[in-house]
């Protein structure tokens, strides 16, 4: 590629298996590597059945992520405000029920029964705030979906569980 600001050229030869890259010439390498966490951002993490959520109230004083095991704490979240804005409460609730199914909760062996535990545990949810018209819809939406998937032939709980 040519240098913006004269007449060079400049050859890069990239690595993508480490999103890296080299000068092979016509340039130096300025080394200055960032850590996300020297940032204080929150870094991903892959374990599954984790859910964080941004405590809004504390918010523009203090920034502070809080952990969400499950649907109960989702819950008060919703209802004390913690959580703020229709697509971020929908989004929430129906998260705290991804990690209490990721973690085996409910029952193992049942589709009726698993369908009838997310049927409560949406229900619950929708009790924090009656009003929250997108998780009224997405929990509508997830109850379509599991009475979908239960005529699937052979389908097993543990699979549904994991869609």
């Amino acid at each position: 590629m040519k240098c913006h600001l004269c007449v060079n050229y400049i050859e890069l030869q990239t690595d993508p298996g480490n999103c890296d890259y080299v000068i092979v010439s016509g340039a130096r390498r300025k080394e200055e590597r960032w850590e996300p966490g020297d940032s204080g951002q929150v870094l991903p993490d892959d374990r599954r059945g984790s859910l964080e959520v941004l405590n809004q109230r504390l918010l523009p004083g203090q920034l502070r992520y809080e952990r969400v095991g499950g649907v109960e704490r989702a819950w008060g979240a919703i209802r004390d405000m913690e959580v703020r804005g229709a697509p971020a409460i929908a989004l929430l609730g129906c998260l705290s029920l991804a990690v209490e199914l990721a973690r085996g909760e409910g029952p193992a062996e049942d589709l009726g029964a698993l369908e009838e535990f997310v049927a409560q545990k949406l229900g619950f949810l929708l009790s924090a705030r009656p009003t929250a018209a997108n998780l009224g819809r997405e929990a509508e939406r997830l109850r379509a979906f599991i009475r979908q998937q239960m005529e699937t032939p052979g389908v097993t709980p543990r699979q549904l569980r994991e869609r």
